[in-house]
């Protein structure tokens, strides 16, 4: 796959029809989230938006306000609670503090990305 990213290439086997209204302003959501997001998820993002592929909620930063009440941000505050009383993920030594859900499976399994202290 030379000269392509991994979003060129996943464009080639999921139609990006969607999504690509969706601006998002990164400064401000990362301020808001007091992080800086992965650019795999940034890239993800300005193509496809937030929303359902399949069975697969990807949320978006910060609330769109078109509707789509779900983000990071409002899922945040139960995904670190759940991080905490659950004792984490094995292997991941990070606390709760340090970790975003950025979607949800079908079987509600919480994704996430993390970044070191």
């Amino acid at each position: 796959m030379t000269g392509r990213t991994d979003v060129e290439a996943l464009q080639q086997i999921l139609p990006s029809d969607w999504g690509a209204d969706e601006q998002v302003d990164w400064a401000d959501a990362e301020a808001r989230l007091g992080a800086s997001l992965p650019a795999d998820y940034r890239g993800f993002m300005a193509v496809y938006g937030g929303g359902c592929i399949n069975d697969l909620v990807v949320l978006p930063p910060l609330s769109t306000g078109n509707g789509w009440g779900s983000s990071i941000a409002g899922h945040t505050a139960g995904f670190r609670e759940l991080w905490s009383t659950e004792g984490g993920v094995p292997g991941v030594e990070l606390g709760a503090d340090r970790i975003l859900p950025w979607g949800s499976g079908c079987n509600a399994n919480e994704l996430r990305c993390s970044w070191p202290a």
